[in-house]
């Protein structure tokens, strides 16, 4: 199940890795331009891509949600139509419940930004 996750959330990561070159302002002579992430920011976008098995994912969904509003600048809304999977792979391997219990985790994680 978790690798099911994790796919998931590696494919959302990549449809938005302009995020990882973006840059807060335009280069001009004086100044060279600032990368609109911080390099911890980097660091975690990149080891996400990468398949890092220590990085925890659970925040993974409302960490891009936060970098995403902040680049566009307007609120941003989390639609998740592929959960069905996992659960369905869950429940045929005996662990629905600690499936059910990882995905409430990431999913609804995202929320409390909002809140």
């Amino acid at each position: 199940m978790q690798v099911s996750m994790r796919s998931i959330i590696r494919r959302i990561y990549r449809e938005h890795v302009y995020l990882l070159h973006a840059t807060k302002n335009r280069p001009s002579k004086r100044k060279a331009a600032k990368l609109f992430l911080l390099p911890t920011e980097v660091e975690y976008f990149n080891k996400i891509l990468a398949s890092d098995p220590i990085i925890d994912y659970s925040d993974a969904l409302k960490e891009l949600t936060i970098w995403l509003h902040r680049y566009h600048e307007t609120p941003v809304l989390l639609i998740v139509d592929e959960y069905d999977a996992p659960v369905m792979f869950a429940h045929k391997n005996g662990f629905m419940k600690k499936a059910i219990s990882e995905i409430s985790q990431v999913i609804y994680n995202p929320m409390n930004v909002l809140t």
